[in-house]
């Protein structure tokens, strides 16, 4: 019988989550003097899924972003298949009150997602030039990401993939051959 080697997702990291921050701290930089964290809207767009363990993984990555990094507050949408859209989000931020949006495409390699969620970002800006939005560079090659992708490949040649809740202090391993003994 033929294995295949295999390794975990990238999941949720300490390097991706610095990576994440590189990037929208980078897109930051465009509000100038005077920008204070607290009083704007971060939304992460994924890419989304039919899945709703996928989509549900970006809220998360979301989640952590907005209470590690300080902000007033935090939506996740997507670019395809799952709601809300970026445009959806957009119509919502009026509601909150805040008057700067960084928008961050939680994408590696997609260049049409990227240049959706940009055009997206344009037509909102055009439409409410009293706020301020601004879209921060996608993951992309962040030095963080591709040690990331190493790590995994390390781990799939090596046959050491890791559990994906890398995050869960209460987690127990569980072996396959005590499933099913009573």
């Amino acid at each position: 019988m033929t294995t295949s080697p295999k390794a975990a997702t990238l999941g949720i990291s300490a390097k991706l989550l610095r990576a994440a921050r590189d990037r929208i701290e980078a897109g930051e930089l465009e509000f100038g003097q005077g920008y204070d964290r607290r009083q704007a809207l971060l939304i992460v767009v994924g890419e989304g899924s039919a899945e709703p363990d996928a989509n549900a993984f970006t809220a998360k990555f979301t989640r952590m972003l907005w209470e590690g990094m300080g902000f007033g507050w935090a939506e996740t949408c997507y670019g395809e298949i799952a709601r809300p859209s970026l445009g959806e989000c957009l119509d919502q931020v009026q509601l909150l009150g805040l008057q700067r949006v960084i928008v961050f495409p939680w994408t590696l390699f997609n260049p049409a997602l990227t240049g959706k969620i940009q055009d997206t970002v344009t037509t909102y800006r055009h439409a409410h030039p009293s706020g301020e939005i601004v879209m921060a560079p996608e993951l992309g090659n962040h030095p963080l990401v591709l040690e990331s992708l190493l790590e995994r490949l390390y781990q799939a040649e090596h046959g050491n993939g890791a559990m994906n809740c890398q995050f869960c202090r209460y987690r127990e391993p569980s072996e396959a051959t005590d499933l099913g003994k009573s």
